[in-house]
């Protein structure tokens, strides 16, 4: 009920541009029930919130915002509160109190503006009062109904030192942040029209800025409740927790979840993930170069040349191989820890009796779409290096391996691939080191081709840009045919060049909506055959990069929208400026010396040439001396046993 406890007119005030008839401001008390979905404690089912201690809102009365306070001696689900505010038929309110909160009302509709913050103070059996945002509009008894526009996440802390929880949704979904309620006004006792009112985030154009709730201030054992926007977890939830020197530990689940308003996801105590620094985990062998040509999936024709180089620059051939598989933990594109995969190649004898290395080679795989492709399945040519002193590191990358059901792969993404192959070879250092293997006099190179090749040059370029994470440096890097200006690239295949290379459009789509976060609806981007089987194709990792090319045809305007073609409209456009922030051929400097070579076929079909030809020029730009190799090699496929070739002379000399 509202009631008018007195009337203190406001002291005339002179200032431009308000109107001539001015509300008459009156102290005034408002009653306020929060029903079974809201407010800032849990009564003693543990699911109800209720109203507690000292409470303010926002209360806006058609002429601005007014700050109503109410001071609940036990725990309630109706409070009084207090305030000062012109009299109305309808007073719109938010809780917490907000002098920033934006409201309005037209006509049947009330609209509000507030926030629910990404960083949160942990209350014992609640959560942070900063962090709610429940809605109210007085209906016909005059009385605010408050109803929650956000959900909660409700989660007991296992025992241990741990201080901070960072909740993210698998997908990237926006959990907090500035954002809008809209609600339909309505006739009843409750003031609005009883359809859901949800909180709905402003959504970054990019980027993960609110896509996580930290709430800090946690003790082992107890229970907690974090607010987050409502939404649907369509690849589950991550939850890091942290103690305060920095030890990380990870709890998740990859089953979709919806987070609703009013409403409370219980994870009950948080199960932990083993963290997994570098462990062997198994291993097979290759039993001599001459078997590897059928091993490795060689093509006959190239045996005598590999025998002839084998003779010149390998050792031990007939030897064994060992191909390890090993675990270790890095972060996935989203920051958060899990436990990535790869392989080592090493002859038998070292693995077995220990010894020393001379070379370190870390092996970037090129696009593949299958698990049963990933180097811990797959036997990989650049393994043929091993014959020798040498160690060849061949990490799965994120999406197969160990993280095949973490998501999809992070294609072409630069930042988060390279943090995670630069961590294998720390991890699998320390495994050979376990073993009695001494790693401290190598030399290390750094190769890839293709995809693989852009996955090279972002490792220089990562480690520029984290100088001091890693306590080694590369002496030689070889980087084959990569996509390293990737706006120029998608030019390139949305101009119909690219027939052959058709599997790449919805790898690069997916990756970058998916770990740059663009927001896209792929029935706004992707159309016909592609639309209708991204999911089983791509995402399912069910095809061949053969086989995509040969279910998605030769016409890109047959698979993608007109817009994304034409490279035209807000898709197109956030595309192109995440793939220019993936892009290698400017804005970085490599931070060492070491040689850099560049291999190219000038009839590549697949990735043209001209990534090649931008690469050295902007790194010739930082006074950065390139060697390039570029000449009619034939096409992609053709060229990368060329490329191959062209290792064993640079690398086992």
């Amino acid at each position: 009920m509202l009631a008018a406890a007195g009337c203190s007119a406001l002291p005339d005030i002179e200032e431009a541009g308000l109107p001539d008839e001015r509300a008459e401001i009156h102290a005034m008390e408002i009653a306020a029930e929060s029903g079974a979905d809201t407010r800032t404690c849990l009564g003693e089912d543990g699911t109800s919130i209720l109203w507690s201690g000292t409470e303010s809102v926002s209360l806006y009365d058609g002429h601005e915002v007014r700050k109503f306070t109410a001071d609940v001696s036990e725990k309630s689900s109706c409070a009084l509160f207090q305030g000062e505010a012109a009299d109305a038929s309808c007073y719109l309110a938010l809780y917490p109190y907000d002098p920033e909160a934006g409201m309005s009302l037209s006509g049947s509709e009330a609209t509000f503006r507030t926030s629910i913050p990404t960083r949160q103070t942990a209350v014992e059996g609640g959560f942070d009062p900063s962090a709610h945002a429940a809605f109210a509009v007085t209906g016909t008894d005059g009385v605010l109904h408050f109803h929650n526009a956000v959900a909660f996440i409700r989660f007991t802390v296992p025992s241990g030192n741990w201080t901070t929880a960072t909740f993210r949704g698998r997908a990237g979904e926006v959990l907090a942040g500035t954002g809008t309620i809209t609600v339909g006004v309505g006739t009843g006792s409750d003031g609005w029209d009883g359809e859901t009112a949800s909180f709905v985030p402003d959504r970054p154009d990019y980027g993960f800025e609110g896509c996580s709730v930290t709430l800090s201030g946690l003790e082992g054992g107890k229970t907690y409740m974090a607010a987050a926007a409502p939404c649907s977890l369509q690849s589950g939830i991550s939850i890091v927790l942290e103690d305060a020197a920095g030890n990380q530990r990870v709890a998740r689940s990859l089953k979709p979840a919806s987070l609703k308003p009013g409403h409370v996801l219980n994870l009950g105590t948080l199960p932990l993930e083993e963290r997994v620094e570098a462990k062997f985990v198994s291993k097979k062998e290759v039993a001599s170069l001459s078997s590897a040509v059928t091993d490795f999936g060689i093509d006959s024709s190239y045996s005598f040349l590999i025998n002839l180089y084998a003779a010149m620059y390998l050792k031990d051939t007939s030897s064994p191989l060992v191909v390890a598989t090993f675990r270790y933990t890095s972060l996935d594109p989203y920051g958060v820890p899990d436990t990535f995969s790869g392989v080592i190649y090493i002859l038998e004898s070292t693995w077995n009796s220990g010894g020393s290395l001379s070379r370190i080679v870390l092996a970037n795989h090129g696009t593949i779409t299958l698990n049963t492709e990933a180097p811990t399945t797959a036997l990989d040519v650049d393994g043929v290096l091993a014959w020798g002193p040498t160690a060849v590191i061949i990490p799965d990358g994120y999406g197969f391996g160990s993280t095949d059901n973490s998501g999809f792969q992070a294609y072409l993404h630069r930042e988060s691939t390279s943090r995670a192959q630069l961590d294998a070879v720390a991890a699998a250092r320390k495994i050979l080191n376990d073993r009695n293997i001494t790693t401290s006099g190598c030399k290390y190179y750094n190769v890839g081709y293709s995809q693989g090749g852009h996955t090279t040059i972002s490792n220089l370029r990562y480690m520029a840009e984290h100088p001091g994470m890693y306590d080694f440096d590369f002496t030689a890097t070889f980087a084959g045919a990569g996509p390293y200006d990737m706006p120029a690239t998608y030019r390139w295949l949305m101009g119909g060049s690219g027939s052959n290379c058709m599997f790449s459009i919805p790898l690069t789509v997916i990756s970058m909506n998916q770990y740059e976060n663009l927001g896209f609806d792929y029935e706004d981007v992707f159309k016909g055959s592609l639309l209708a089987n991204y999911r089983s194709w791509i995402l399912d990792k069910t095809k061949t990069t053969s086989q995509l090319n040969a279910l998605l045809g030769s016409d890109p305007s047959a698979v993608v929208s007109d817009g994304m073609v034409a490279m035209t409209g807000d898709q197109a456009g956030k595309l192109l400026s995440a793939l220019e922030r993936n892009s290698l051929c400017s804005g970085w400097k490599p931070a060492t010396g070491g040689s850099i070579t560049l291999f190219h076929s000038t009839e590549d079909d697949i990735v043209p040439s001209v990534n090649t030809d931008n690469l050295k020029a902007w790194l010739e730009s930082q006074g950065v001396s390139v060697t390039v190799k570029e000449g009619s090699y034939g096409s992609h496929v053709e060229a990368a046993m060329s490329y191959a070739m062209s290792l064993l002379p640079a690398v086992c000399k």
